[in-house]
């Protein structure tokens, strides 16, 4: 999945400007239902048949280069995300498509009417060496307020008790449920009421991105998973029971 990628012509420009020194800013991000060929994306300007600005909710740099995580959400038309672009900019220039993502089954985009919660976290890496500066654009609309947030941690430290354990998605005891894979496994510690949050390990991010793994449903000492493609290896799942 998202298997074709290039870093634009203009995307190279900007990059070795940031390469040189100069801050790097990224804008924003897009999302498209279109494709072109994949010797033609680094040609592309913008993604092809636009659907929607997409908001960035951090980015950081690392020995692999930059990494932008971009949160796809609802729609208010349904459609197929299969092009994901990020732009930036250095110094006083306008912002440019640095980077393209293409997959042509994509990800399936639901409408606010039909799913108004929907949130699909994206990371874009674009492979670039030596940039030691580097800011982000961040959409306020992803976050919410200090004392909102404050509320929130304080009324969990008041009910809940957390749990921290690390669960193994063998890629072997996945089943076949209609258009989708699931996998139950035992998850000591949980009750029917509790609540869990999870998300790979570090080492599984990419399987876990490839397989498009959904939150588990908790139930009483077990979680199940749910996959859109069948996971090629293992994923390490590091599990947060609370209650």
């Amino acid at each position: 999945m998202w298997n074709q990628a290039a870093i634009t012509n203009a995307g190279r420009e900007v990059l070795a400007s940031a390469a040189a020194g100069n801050l790097l800013t990224i804008d924003n991000a897009a999302s498209g239902s279109g494709t072109v060929e994949a010797d033609a994306l680094k040609s592309c300007t913008d993604v092809s048949s636009r659907k929607k600005t997409l908001t960035v909710t951090g980015v950081r740099s690392s020995g692999a280069g930059i990494t932008v995580e971009v949160m796809l959400t609802a729609a208010e038309t349904a459609y197929q995300a299969r092009q994901i672009g990020v732009f930036g900019h250095t110094g006083t220039g306008a912002a440019v498509l640095l980077a393209i993502f293409q997959d042509a089954d994509g990800i399936a985009i639901p409408s606010t009417g039909d799913m108004p919660d929907f949130a699909y976290v994206f990371y874009a890496t674009i492979q670039v060496g030596n940039v030691s500066s580097i800011t982000a654009t961040v959409d306020p609309s992803a976050l919410v307020t200090q004392s909102q947030l404050q509320n929130a941690v304080s009324t969990a430290v008041q009910q809940l008790s957390t749990r921290e354990l690390t669960l193994t998605l063998d890629k072997d005891d996945w089943e076949a449920d209609g258009d989708f894979y699931t996998q139950t496994v035992s998850c000591e510690g949980m009750t029917a009421n509790s609540k869990a949050a999870a998300g790979p390990a570090a080492d599984s991010w990419i399987a876990a991105q490839e397989a498009n793994l959904f939150p588990p449903v908790p139930g009483a000492g077990a979680l199940s998973f749910k996959s859109e493609y069948r996971p090629s290896a293992d994923i390490d799942v590091i599990v947060h029971i609370y209650g």
